[in-house]
Formats: structure tokens, sequence, C-alpha cells
């Protein structure tokens, strides 16, 4: 089988992003885990603290970004070339 070294460039650049992407995508979650953890911590000590407020907001933004590296790698997978 003969494929053309473009093809080649293009499906390896693929597997980096998708690559790259899922190792974002544990990043994120470990970090979300670690931020539940300790928020789960900080509302047993004090359950109106400002501190538990930071966190259940940065938890938010890093769900948030989750759902963007999921819908990125999402159009990822569907940009790769069949063939």
């Amino acid at each position: 089988m003969n494929t053309s070294p473009q093809i080649q460039l293009t499906s390896q650049d693929w597997l980096f992003t998708r690559m790259g992407l899922a190792i974002e995508e544990t990043k994120l979650i470990k970090s979300i885990i670690e931020s539940k953890n300790i928020a789960r911590k900080l509302e047993a000590d004090n359950p109106f603290s400002q501190q538990l407020i930071s966190m259940n907001r940065e938890i938010r933004y890093l769900e948030a970004r989750l759902i963007k590296i999921r819908i990125k790698a999402d159009r990822a997978c569907k940009e790769f070339p069949q063939g």
C-alpha cells in the first residue's frame, strides 16, 4: 500500500493533536478531583467561607475548560481523513 507523504504528515499531525488534547484532558480531570477534595474539606470546616466560594468558582472554570477540550477532541476525530 502506497500512501503519499502529505497524508502521512496529516495523520501524524492528527495523532499529535489528539495526544495533546488527551494529556490536557487528563490534567484537567486531575485538577478537578483535587479541587473537589479540597472543597469538601473546606466545606466541613466552614460551609460559608470565602475560600470555599473561590474553590467552587475554580471548579466550575476547570469543568468549562474540560468541556471545551472534549469538544476540540471530538472535532479532531471527525476531521481525520479516512482513506
